[in-house]
């Protein structure tokens, strides 16, 4: 009887490790096949493109003006992938570009940059936009640069005059080539005024030369004017230079005119000017005349370097109408001597 009822159970147990064996088995199947699978990451294994530059900016040293500086930059693809530029682009039409559009895993391409120095001077930076596929670096800047000299110099660029009047003034301006060219300047234009004159000097091989400009100061006031030259050059057949000037009187009256307006000869109203020297010094009126004996006047010095005058007009009995006269005031002082006219106006009602 103990016989029968043990086989069974030792059946039974058999067949639940063989069932559990198998459910493991085929779980541990089922979890191989659904485990994901990694590849290796860009950043990683480098299976995307990678773009390296190992010198992003260039410096042509020192041109002359028109030069055109070429420079060719050196672009590696360190990745598994072709690296494409999707743009090349610069920030000034001044400068063009030319690359390979396509390179391929481990090799080398490069962006030409041509840029045209014409019409600049000084130190200038161009840059350039390389858009790409690589999604670390999708932006990169290329720099190329030079210290451009002017095709013809000219110091001091422009010429300016500010004195006083009767004082005449001198100014040089060099003109030359900083290669050393010939330049064959002689006069296009001069518009100036009659108080400005000027005359060339040259050197011996005709690579600088020198404009001396003359102000006479016989009048005050501010002008402007310049002058063109030819120079033979087929790139700049000509130049300018400007000329400004500003003169001033050693003495100014404040205002320039007397205005009585309408008065009455019955009460007539005096007026005030205040007359300044230019530079502060102290001077004196010597004398004060007027062309028609309508005025009277008298003075006082305010402080070193101004002076009031004080006008009244004295009028005869039965005088009407628009009297218009002149007075000359007579003034010495460092500053200088000189004979100063004030306009005078009255209506006499």
């Amino acid at each position: 009887m103990s016989t029968e009822t043990e086989a069974p159970g030792a059946m039974k147990h058999i067949i639940t490790t063989i069932l559990t064996s198998l459910c493991f088995l085929i779980c541990w199947t089922a979890g191989l096949w659904a485990a994901p699978t990694h590849p290796a990451e860009n950043t990683g294994g480098h299976q995307g493109p990678k773009l390296f530059v190992k010198d992003s900016s260039f410096h042509g040293g020192t041109l002359v003006e028109g030069v055109k500086l070429i420079h060719d930059f050196t672009l590696e693809n360190q990745g598994g992938a072709p690296l494409i530029l999707t743009s090349v682009t610069s920030d000034c039409s001044c400068t063009a570009t030319n690359a390979d559009r396509t390179i391929l895993p481990g090799k080398t391409g490069r962006v030409r940059a041509v840029f045209n120095t014409e019409g600049w001077s000084g130190a200038v930076v161009r840059k350039i936009r390389i858009n790409t596929n690589d999604p670390r670096l999708p932006v990169t800047l290329l720099e190329v640069g030079a210290d451009i000299l002017e095709r013809i110099s000219v110091k001091p660029g422009r010429v300016f005059f500010n004195g006083l009047r009767d004082r005449p003034m001198e100014r040089t301006v060099e003109i030359s080539t900083p290669d050393r060219r010939r330049i064959e300047l002689s006069l296009l234009e001069a518009r100036l005024s009659d108080q400005v004159g000027f005359h060339l000097n040259e050197n011996r091989d005709k690579t600088r030369w020198e404009v001396i400009f003359k102000n006479k100061a016989l009048r005050p006031g501010s002008e402007r004017g310049r002058v063109t030259f030819k120079t033979g050059l087929k790139k700049q057949p000509k130049l300018t230079v400007p000329v400004f000037s500003r003169i001033l009187d050693p003495y100014q009256a404040i205002p320039r005119e007397l205005s009585f307006g309408k008065i009455s000869p019955a009460a007539p109203k005096a007026k005030r000017l205040t007359i300044r020297s230019h530079d502060g010094t102290p001077f004196k009126v010597a004398s004060v005349a007027a062309e028609k004996p309508v005025i009277e006047t008298e003075t006082r010095t305010l402080k070193p370097g101004i002076v009031i005058l004080t006008a009244r007009p004295h009028l005869v009995p039965g005088a009407s109408g628009t009297v218009e006269t002149t007075l000359a005031l007579s003034l010495a002082g460092k500053a200088g001597n000189l004979i100063l006219k004030i306009p005078v106006r009255m209506k006499i009602k």
